[in-house]
């Protein structure tokens, strides 16, 4: 799902996992695997999202108009 929209894929832990990923010893890398594609929802959002100076609540909020 995320190949269509990017090459990347940022690291989803899922929540009950955050003390290990943050506190192991040696990376947890059986953590890096693909996040469920059921449990996420692609929508289009504004391209000010692509300038890290910009930070702003708005910027999650879906376009409309937009293909996702």
């Amino acid at each position: 799902m995320a190949g269509k929209i990017h090459n990347r894929m940022p690291v989803i832990i899922d929540p009950a996992e955050f003390g290990r990923w943050l506190t192991a010893a040696e990376p947890p890398v059986d953590l890096l695997r693909p996040h469920s594609a059921a449990e996420m929802t692609a929508y289009p959002v504004s391209t000010a999202v692509n300038n890290s100076k910009n930070d702003r609540p708005e910027l999650i909020e879906s376009v409309a108009g937009l293909a996702p």
